[in-house]
């Protein structure tokens, strides 16, 4: 005789209900209440479906893309976009992408209204970061630091320090824009610190007279390699500079903001 088998009901350990999709009234309610708790402003193509417009904080028209531009600069942090248009929407992301989140949604007329505003739910829903957690990249600076390189090099006016040489503390402080970086974890979103130290080693393997002339084409090579840094501080120490009495050695510092 055959044994009966009783199915197992699964247990979750999270709350299913919350992948459920409101519909209807509460839907639009929903999604009002997301984009309040959320701060996000919107945006909506005067092509896109009317039923979008009473959630809309402007209505905009992609032929005037420059004024649009414009406007854009002074809105908050959080866009999103509901448009017909995928290349305009493209612009705009490509334009924003370094300063401001933005979020582009198809909603044109091929939709139903009920499928638009399920898009434009899952999408405060699931796409956007809670206010809370979300970085205020608008406020955010960032600085990258090498501290006291140590390098044995050999600089110096006199004859003999460019033969026998001595240890030189290289200090560089950069500042760039690499706020893309705190969300890809990706190396190209950012300045990465072992190149620099790189080019500090080759630069300081040149003899030269003036470590002046030595930290000056540390800066340069930095400015050139990364073109997007805003502010760039280089500064050398020679350890043992050949003058009387005792000393922790000789530093000169160049900077310059961008």
């Amino acid at each position: 005789m055959k044994e009966k088998f009783q199915s197992v009901q699964p247990v979750f350990s999270i709350d299913p209900e919350q992948f459920v999709i409101p519909q209807g009234e509460e839907l639009r309610n929903k999604i009002l209440a997301l984009k309040k708790e959320k701060k996000v402003t919107l945006w909506v193509d005067t092509s896109a479906s009317e039923v979008l417009h009473p959630f809309a904080d402007a209505v905009f028209n992609t032929s005037d893309y420059p004024a649009m531009i414009e406007k854009f600069e002074e809105m908050p942090s959080l866009i999103l976009i509901l448009q017909t248009d995928r290349a305009v929407a493209e612009r705009f992301y490509d334009h924003f992408l370094q300063k401001k989140n933005v979020i582009s949604l198809n909603a044109g007329h091929s939709f139903t209204e009920e499928e638009i505003l399920t898009k434009l739910y899952k999408a405060l829903h699931y796409e956007l970061p809670e206010e809370a957690n979300r970085l205020d990249v608008e406020k955010m600076k960032t600085k990258i630091s090498l501290s006291d390189i140590k390098i044995f090099a050999y600089h110096g006016v006199l004859e003999e320090e460019r033969v026998i040489g001595t240890d030189y503390l290289v200090n560089i402080e950069i500042e760039a824009d690499v706020r893309k970086a705190t969300e890809s974890d990706d190396i190209n979103d950012t300045i990465s610190y072992a190149e620099i130290n790189n080019i500090v080693h080759e630069e300081m393997k040149i003899p030269s007279q003036l470590i002046e002339h030595v930290a000056g084409r540390i800066f340069r090579s930095v400015k050139s390699k990364f073109a997007d840094i805003q502010y760039i501080k280089v500064s050398i120490t020679k350890c043992s500079a050949p003058m009387q009495g005792e000393n922790a050695g000789a530093t000169i510092c160049i900077e310059q903001r961008f």
